[in-house]
C-alpha cells in the first residue's frame, strides 16, 4: 500500500526527469542551432574571402589551434572578439595572419614619425612576433572566450561535415513528414472504423 508521502516523492521525480529531459532537448537544440549557425558564416567566409574564420559585420569567431597563449586562452577554445578602433600595451589582440585569425599579447607599441606599429608576443614564446602589424591588421580583442568548445566547432570547419549535416538534416526533415503524414493516416481510418 502506497503512503501519500511516496505518491509525492515518485511524483517530484516524473516531474523532474521531465524537465530535465526538456532542459536537455533545449540545449541540444541551441547548440546545434549555434553550430549550424557558425558553420554557414564560416563556409561563406571561406569560399567568399578565403578565411579561415567566421564573420558577422564587426564580430570575430574562431577557434584557439594552439598552446601557445595558455593559460589565458586554452587550446580548443572559442573566441569570440570584436572590432577594435584603440588599443593599449598588455591587451590581447587579435590579427590576421594567413587567412585566419591569431590572438596574442600586445607588447610593445612603436612610434616610427607619428606612424604607430604594434609588436606583439604570444605568453608562451620567448621572442616576440617577427612582424609589425599596422591598426588596419588588428582584427579583433576578445569579449568572450568559452574553454573546450572550440574543438566541436573545428570539425564543423569542414566541407565533409557540412554535407553531412545537410544530409542528416534532409533525412530528419524527411523523417518528421514521413511521421506527420502516418498520424494523419491513422486518425482518418480511426474516424472510418467509429
Amino acid at each position: 500500500m502506497k503512503t501519500k508521502n511516496s505518491w509525492a516523492k515518485n511524483k517530484i521525480k516524473k516531474v523532474i526527469a521531465i524537465l530535465l529531459r526538456k532542459m536537455l532537448k533545449c540545449i541540444s537544440i541551441f547548440l546545434a542551432c549555434c553550430l549550424i549557425i557558425y558553420n554557414i558564416l564560416y563556409l561563406c567566409n571561406n569560399v567568399f574571402r578565403n578565411k579561415k574564420y567566421a564573420q558577422i559585420f564587426n564580430i570575430y569567431i574562431s577557434t584557439e589551434k594552439e598552446d601557445s597563449m595558455s593559460p589565458e586562452i586554452k587550446k580548443n577554445s572559442l573566441l569570440i572578439g570584436c572590432k577594435v578602433k584603440n588599443v593599449n600595451e598588455g591587451e590581447i589582440i587579435g590579427y590576421d595572419i594567413d587567412n585566419s585569425i591569431r590572438y596574442h599579447r600586445l607588447f610593445k607599441i612603436k612610434n616610427n614619425d607619428g606612424k604607430f606599429t604594434y609588436m606583439t608576443k604570444a605568453d608562451n614564446n620567448y621572442q616576440e612576433d617577427l612582424e609589425e602589424k599596422k591598426l588596419s591588421d588588428i582584427k579583433a580583442r576578445i569579449v568572450i572566450k568559452i574553454p573546450v568548445v572550440g574543438w566541436l566547432f573545428r570539425i564543423f570547419e569542414s566541407k565533409v561535415t557540412t554535407v553531412i549535416i545537410i544530409i542528416l538534416l534532409c533525412l530528419r526533415f524527411s523523417y518528421n513528414s514521413y511521421k506527420i503524414q502516418l498520424t494523419k493516416k491513422r486518425k482518418s481510418e480511426k474516424e472510418k472504423n467509429k
